[in-house]
C-alpha cells in the first residue's frame, strides 16, 4: 500500500505551477491513499477551501482521500465565526474533522489537534487519543499497520521549531507507543522530517517512524526546504521494510531527493535500515 502524505497547501498562497506539478506527480504515482495533514488554507476563507476541494477532487480517482484541519483552517480575523462556527468552512468542504480508514491490514487514524481557543498550538487530549488508538488497533489487528496523523508534530527536524510541537508531546508519544503505532504523520512547520521516535522519546520501549511533510504547494517555503511531499510504502508482510521517500519540487516538477528505509524489530518497534539511495 502506498500513502501520499501532503500538508500545508495553504490555498490562497498556492503557486499554480507547483499545484500542476503535484497533481501530475500524484497521478503518476497512483497512491492508494492521499492524506492532507492540515493547513489546507491560508485564512480559512470559502474560496480557499473551494480551491483545495477542487484540487483534491481532481487527484487520482481510485485513491482514498483523508483530510484533517490545521490551525490555519480556523478563522483568524473573523472573531465571531471563530467563536460560533470555527469549523464551518472546513466541514462544508471536507466533512468530519477526524476519521478512521482501514483496509488490507492497515488502519489510518486521522486526528484533529486544533482548538478554536488556541492560535497555532496543537494537542491530542490523552483520554480521546487512548480511546481512538484502541479502536484503530482493533481495526487493523495486532499484526496490522497502525498509521496516525495529526497536523502538529511530535518532533521537528530543525531545533528552532521545537516550540511548534504538540502540547504534552511526551504523553502523546507514550500513548502512541503503548498502542504500538507504526507511523505518525504530521506537517505544520514546512520542513520535512523522516526519523524514528528514538529522536524525540528514546526512553519508550516501542519506537515508531515519524514522517513530517513540508509545504506542498504554497509560496510560504523556508530556506533550504522547497515544496515537497512524502510517499510511504507499506507491505502486508510482517518482516517487510517501510519505505519513506521525500519528493521535492524543482525544475518544473517533483523528484525523489531522499529515500529512507526502516525495519521492524520484534518487541522494540522500528529502526533505520540501510540508508538512503539518493
Amino acid at each position: 500500500m502506498r500513502i501520499a502524505q501532503i500538508s500545508d497547501t495553504h490555498f490562497g498562497t498556492e503557486r499554480a505551477e507547483v499545484v500542476a506539478a503535484l497533481s501530475k506527480a500524484l497521478h503518476g504515482l497512483a497512491p492508494d491513499v492521499i492524506l492532507l495533514c492540515g493547513d489546507i488554507t491560508q485564512r480559512a476563507r470559502r474560496r480557499q477551501f473551494d480551491a483545495a476541494k477542487r484540487f483534491m477532487d481532481a487527484l487520482p480517482g481510485d485513491a482514498q482521500r483523508l483530510v484533517i484541519p490545521g490551525n490555519h483552517d480556523l478563522p483568524v480575523f473573523d472573531l465571531l465565526s471563530r467563536v460560533l462556527r470555527p469549523y464551518a468552512g472546513y466541514t462544508r468542504a471536507f466533512g468530519a474533522r477526524e476519521s478512521l480508514w482501514h483496509a488490507e491490514g492497515v488502519a489510518i487514524l486521522a486526528l484533529d489537534a486544533t482548538h478554536p481557543k488556541r492560535r497555532k498550538d496543537g494537542a491530542l487530549p490523552p483520554a480521546h487519543l487512548r480511546e481512538r488508538l484502541a479502536v484503530a488497533r482493533e481495526a487493523c489487528g495486532e499484526q496490522g499497520w497502525l498509521v496516525v496523523a495529526a497536523h502538529q508534530p511530535l518532533w521537528t527536524a530543525w531545533g528552532e521549531d521545537k516550540d511548534q510541537t504538540l502540547i504534552d508531546r511526551h504523553e502523546s508519544a507514550r500513548l502512541l507507543a503503548e498502542a504500538r503505532a507504526d507511523v505518525v504523520l504530521s506537517g505544520h512547520v514546512h520542513v520535512p522530517l523522516i526519523a524514528t521516535s528514538a529522536a524525540s522519546d528514546p526512553q519508550l520501549a516501542w519506537r515508531f517512524v515519524m514522517s513530517g511533510s513540508g509545504t506542498a504547494v504554497s509560496r510560504r517555503t523556508r530556506p533550504g526546504a522547497p515544496n515537497s511531499f512524502n510517499l510511504l510504502t507499506l507491505d502486508e508482510r510482517a518482516d517487510a521494510p517501510l519505505h519513506v521517500t521525500r519528493h521535492d519540487y524543482g525544475k518544473g516538477g517533483f523528484a525523489i531527493v531522499h529515500n529512507a528505509q526502516f525495519r521492524r524489530v520484534n518487541g522494540t518497534g522500528w529502526e533505520a535500515a540501510t540508508q538512503p539511495a539518493r
